[in-house]
């Protein structure tokens, strides 16, 4: 990005421009848990410029990136195709669960394997804002043996997002 197109961008920015969310494909190492594992996905772009996970900009849109809890049980789940990064997911409340009444699960679209959970933190927010929300896969880690072992989604109102990434396939 040149001098110029970045002093632009941070101009609309602090006049309040609404967040122009682009994703960028990406394959690479990134740590999870302090592990370092071989991951891949996109990473997150407004307009031209990247934007951390953790982005306020993110959290204004009412957009936030999970990563999803109980992966390790359910590894074998793990590998179905519908969980790979780009793909949409299903987010199911389970009032009913006994460990948390918020709890929400993270499925494929077809909703026949899960992947795990919205962490307990996230759900209690989460939860109640389902219907308005759409979900999709945005990063993979994958093991030495090459098994999908933990993912990050993405999680947004229905309107906020004009573009979403294609799936990626093995």
């Amino acid at each position: 990005m040149s001098f110029r197109a970045a002093r632009e961008a941070r101009e609309r920015r602090a006049a309040g421009e609404p967040l122009r969310l682009t994703f960028a494909r990406r394959d690479g190492s990134a740590a999870e848990d302090g592990a370092p594992l071989d991951g891949r996905g996109f990473l997150l772009l407004d307009g031209d410029r990247p934007l951390p996970w953790t982005s306020p900009r993110l959290a204004a849109a009412g957009i936030e990136v999970v990563r999803i809890a109980g992966t390790s049980y359910r590894l074998d789940a793990m590998q179905d195709a519908g969980f790979a990064p780009g793909s949409p997911l299903v987010l199911r409340a389970e009032p009913e669960n006994p460990h948390d009444p918020n709890a929400v699960g993270v499925w494929e679209a077809k909703a026949r394997a899960q992947a795990g959970y919205i962490p307990r933190k996230q759900a209690a927010d989460i939860a109640p804002r389902l219907i308005g929300l759409e979900a999709f896969a945005l990063w993979e880690w994958r093991d030495k043996d090459g098994r999908r072992c933990g993912l990050r989604i993405l999680v947004a109102p229905r309107d906020a997002i004009t573009e979403r990434p294609r799936p990626l396939r093995d």
